[in-house]
């Protein structure tokens, strides 16, 4: 009942589909187990009788309850209701669900069978009395009996057949009756156990009573365990655990593992577990027989076994009430008169001698006496932990008082260094005659002789806190610490730490036994078993309440029986672990689907389903508007086995295809899931083992205005709205049109006139500028001039408009050939005017003033230029850039032939010579022909040339024309380096390649400037 079972007398137990258990109570109503939790259904249920003794679950998952006194009920949205009929006894003894479907209802009157809800007789006539167990075998014929001088009756293929004393049966009461694996009938009866062949028409019985072990006297129930050995519950005897291949018999009862030796009911679940029904005593699991325990029954008074020695076939324990003395599994105290007081540890030494110690004890058993080697306590107070050596020295752990040492004397043992001991747990000795010290808050500290080494965290251990050390294979040391699980060290050198997160039930290891290729080790929540594998990696096996092991294990109690059983010291005593029986448990998880709810809890489905299902009262086709924000899905989960570690993992098919990671909560609740049909799956996880999936599907509609028939509302309204704004849209351009093309009519006169005077007045400019041209042409020399003058010469005039800025100019002038290429401020028309001024100003400087110097030249050209524009009443900063040159042929001088001479001045344009494929660079003045601040005179530069030399003046168009791939100037480098590439060339094919380069350059760009080039050859 601490439990939650609602009363401690169990008449029936029964296992659903899911994996739930169901038992039916004496005065509690029904409880449903889940493997860790009850949940009652009583009179506030819906039950008006309490006291249940049969229950079923029908093929299409209905419970049913049959009660001693209030008729028969079922279950129905998890309530209870009675169903009424008038051929069903208010007493119900029995239910079973044959494999048609049909519900078999065993009452005081006979049978009654339900289908579909519906009650209709058995078809054969049968005894009008109480039907007290009914079961089907494996072909489906329904077996049952009475409480009374019935015998058994079997109904098979519509044929009824009653076996009784007739066949074999010493009385004809039988209680119960089970088919085995093989196929036999078992029946217990009021005076023992019967077994027959459910095969042969004319069956054998077979008594087994006292010559075969079997208690002749009530024998209630009969199942098998996972291994088929039969389980048989008797009235005053416990049960019986039959093997029957060997023929072994093991009762087990009060004294034993049972709380009551009155078995009423047994059952075995889908997972294997036997189910018992102790009367009196609520419910119990039986975990087979891996585990023993032994405590007051076998003897030993004190529940605390602290410590164990074998001893050939007799064991020795210690526990807080004295020693013990344990031969064929029978204790008994041994000194009780000398020893009295709690004993900690107990040690056999080389000569087989029994050592203890304990509160205020520390001794040996001699001649049937003890020897107690500190009768005035004023030693040892509490001893902790007793071992000894190869040499027969013994060593004793204290709790605060450090280590003694006993050879011929007790005396206080020191360890090297200094180091503080005086809480320690134990002294292993290892197999080098090493001593290994575990200690409180040092770790463990080896001593090697008078060589000492510690293991503690700084090593790799997680805890300075070390309970136990023991050696393994290949001196491999195994250290049991205080929170830091198990560490292992080979050589001296730390390997490995296994703790809780690999597996182990707890990091605080008080325990180790190692055999063979296991490490065993104890702890407060059990027992673990550490199997090595050859590649390094291990396997960890727990053992706690699931598997028989409901107890914590003591400091350094852990031992081997002769026989190969372990044997643990415990809280709850002596538990021995028989290795024959372990088996795995077998876990089969379940889990349904218990609850909807909507928004704020709602379960009001009416408005959203057809229906509610019947068994559960989950809505049917359920359709939920849109306006429904949330939805929650409450689910159970079942295991019988490891039910505390049972997680689920679900998904919703519709929002995700992968199941979540595993949850421990049994609620989950979806928000503001869109529109669509989904399905809710959960599965129950124990050990990584799924159970079946429980789902569940359920529809959202579409809001409103997602629906077809709105959206297609919408689409009409708009396709309307739409032709409607266009007829007047249409309208309305038509109107605008009309008046658009009224004005455009007037507007397309006017513009018409407008352009007329506009072309008129652009022809008249266009002619004016034609003429202005055609004097510009007059006053620049002609071609015939050019070329009498300078032979090989080339002339590149290229205007950005109809007139241009730049201009090229020559004279000749008392046998100097006088040329120069100008460029005037602006270009078009403006520059075409300033260029009229600065030409005239040139000739007037040759001509009126007879100056061939070209610095002299340039001076009377400024003079002349700044007077003509000073008569203007603005400022007029206009003037232009030049290089001016002029060529003579003079006398050769003193042993030279005849030479060339060249004179240059230049205003910011510079003049080029090439003599021998290198650019010689003369600049001008920084100064322009035209108004300028501090004017000094234009400087003539002169130079003799040579053959071939050739002549370059510019203006500044050439070189600043934008162009090429990025759009960047042709800038003055690059022109040096094509006239440096064309300079072999004759001067008119330069004049060609010269202009292909510009045109390239410029490409679709627009001409910046004019452009004025003049080459000569010497």
């Amino acid at each position: 009942m601490k439990s939650g079972l609602p009363h401690t007398q169990v008449l029936c137990i029964y296992q659903d589909a899911t994996g739930f258990i169901w038992t039916g109570t004496m005065g509690g109503g029904v409880a449903k187990f889940n493997g860790s939790s009850f949940k009652n259904y009583d009179l506030e249920q819906g039950l008006t009788n309490s006291i249940v003794r049969a229950i079923t679950q029908d093929s299409s998952g209905r419970m049913w309850f049959g009660t001693m006194g209030g008729g028969l009920f079922y279950l129905h949205n998890d309530s209870v209701y009675p169903f009424k009929d008038s051929t069903i006894d208010n007493t119900v003894y029995s239910l079973f669900t044959d494999a048609k479907g049909q519900v078999l209802v065993g009452h005081a009157s006979g049978i009654t069978l339900i289908d579909k809800m519906k009650a209709k007789p058995f078809p054969e006539k049968i005894p009008t009395y109480a039907v007290t167990h009914i079961m089907g075998d494996a072909k489906n014929n329904v077996w049952f009996n009475y409480n009374d001088t019935y015998g058994i009756y079997n109904y098979s293929e519509e044929k009824l057949t009653k076996i009784d004393s007739s066949v074999g049966f010493t009385k004809n009461t039988v209680l119960f009756c089970y088919q085995d694996l093989e196929g036999i009938i078992w029946a217990g009866t009021a005076d023992g156990l019967y077994s027959f062949s459910s095969e042969s028409e004319h069956p054998h019985i077979k008594f087994h009573g006292k010559l075969e072990g079997i208690p002749e006297a009530f024998t209630f129930e009969i199942t098998e365990d996972r291994f088929g050995n039969l389980i048989i519950g008797t009235a005053k005897d416990g049960f019986i655990r039959w093997n029957k291949k060997t023929n072994k018999k093991v009762f087990i009862n009060h004294n034993n593992g049972t709380l009551a030796d009155n078995i009423f009911r047994a059952i075995k679940d889908r997972e294997g577990n036997v189910w018992l029904s102790p009367y009196g005593d609520g419910l119990s699991k039986f975990n087979d027989a891996l585990f023993t325990r032994y405590s007051t029954k076998e003897g030993i008074t004190n529940r605390i076994v602290s410590g164990i020695v074998t001893q050939g076939d007799s064991t020795w324990i210690s526990t807080a009430n004295g020693i013990f003395l344990g031969i064929d599994g029978k204790y008994k105290q041994q000194f009780s008169e000398q020893i009295s007081t709690a004993i900690t540890a107990i040690y056999k030494d080389i000569d087989n001698k029994i050592w203890f110690t304990g509160e205020k004890q520390i001794g040996y058993f001699k001649n049937g006496k003890t020897v107690n080697l500190d009768p005035t306590h004023s030693k040892i107070k509490a001893g902790k932990g007793i071992s000894g050596d190869s040499k027969g020295n013994i060593y004793i752990n204290t709790w605060g008082d450090g280590i003694w040492k006993y050879t011929d004397q007790l005396i206080p043992f020191s360890t090297p260094e200094n180091i503080i001991t005086s809480y320690t747990y134990n002294v292993t000795i290892d197999s080098k005659d090493n001593l290994w010290i575990s200690s409180f808050g040092y770790g463990a500290i080896k001593m090697e002789g008078k060589k000492i080494k510690t293991f503690s965290p700084s090593e790799g251990l997680l805890s300075d806190k070390v309970f136990t050390v023991v050696e393994g294979k290949n001196e491999i040391m195994y250290l049991g610490t205080n929170g830091g699980g198990l560490a292992i060290l080979q050589h001296d050198k730390w390997i490995r730490n296994i703790t809780k997160a690999d597996g182990l039930l707890h990091n605080s290891i008080v325990s180790i036994y190692v055999d063979d290729n296991n490490i065993w080790c104890g702890s407060v929540k059990g027992l673990d078993k550490i199997t090595m594998q050859p590649n390094g990696k291990f396997i960890i096996q727990n053992y706690t309440k699931w598997e028989g092991f409901d107890a914590e294990c003591m400091l350094s109690s852990i031992a081997k029986s002769k026989t190969g059983e372990l044997l643990i010291g415990s809280d709850e005593g002596l538990i021995i672990y028989h290795p024959e029986e372990d088996f795995p448990l077998k876990i089969i998880p379940g889990v349904i689907i218990t609850a909807v709810a909507l928004d704020y809890g709602e379960t009001d489905y009416t408005k959203y389903c057809s229906s509610s299902n019947e068994i559960n009262g989950l809505p049917i086709d359920l359709v939920l508007p849109s306006t429904v924000k949330r939805i929650s899905f409450t689910f159970e989960g079942v295991g019988m086995n490891y039910a505390n570690e049972l997680s689920y993992s679900y998904r919703l098919k519709g929002l995700d295809d992968k199941f979540s990671p595993p949850i421990f909560s049994s609620e989950i609740t979806f928000h503001d899931l869109a529109a669509g049909i989904y399905t809710f799956e959960v599965v129950a996880k124990i050990h990584g083992i799924s159970s079946t999936t429980a789902t569940y599907t359920f529809e959202i509609l579409k809001p409103f205005w997602k629906t077809w028939w709105f959206i297609s509302s919408v689409v009409l309204l708009s396709i309307l709205i739409i032709i409607l704004f266009f007829r007047w849209r249409t309208a309305s351009l038509r109107n605008a049109k009309n008046l658009l093309e009224k004005t455009v009519r007037v507007r397309t006169s006017e513009l018409r006139t407008q352009k007329e005077i506009v072309e008129e007045k652009n022809k008249e400019i266009l002619d004016s500028i034609t003429y202005a041209k055609r004097i510009q042409s007059a006053i620049l020399p002609p071609n015939k001039v050019v070329k009498e003058y300078l032979k090989e010469s080339f002339i590149i005039y290229k205007p950005k408009d109809i007139v241009a800025g730049d201009f090229y100019w020559m004279e000749h002038k008392n046998g100097k050939i006088l040329f120069a290429v100008a460029d005037c401020t602006g270009h078009g028309v403006p520059g075409a005017m300033v260029s009229v001024v600065c030409n005239n100003a040139l000739n007037r400087s040759v001509r009126e003033h007879g100056l061939t110097d070209p610095g002299k030249i340039l001076d009377k050209s400024r003079e002349i230029v700044v007077q003509e524009f000073e008569k203007s009443d603005q400022e007029v900063q206009d003037g232009m850039d030049i290089a001016l040159c002029s060529l003579s042929f003079e006398s050769p001088l003193e042993g030279r032939e005849r030479g060339v001479i060249l004179q240059y001045a230049g205003a910011h344009n510079p003049l080029w010579i090439i003599r021998n494929g290198e650019l010689l660079e003369t600049k001008g003045d920084k100064q322009p022909i035209g108004k300028f601040e501090n004017v000094v005179p234009f400087t003539t530069h002169t130079f003799e040339l040579q053959e071939n030399d050739i002549i370059y003046i510019f203006s500044d168009g050439y070189v600043d024309q934008f162009g090429g791939e990025k759009g960047k100037k042709f800038k003055t480098k690059s022109f040096r380096e094509l006239l440096l590439e064309i300079c072999s060339n004759p001067m008119e094919e330069q004049k060609i390649l010269i202009e292909k380069a510009f045109d390239a350059w410029k490409g679709s760009n627009d001409q910046v400037d004019d452009v004025c080039v003049i080459g000569v050859r010497i």
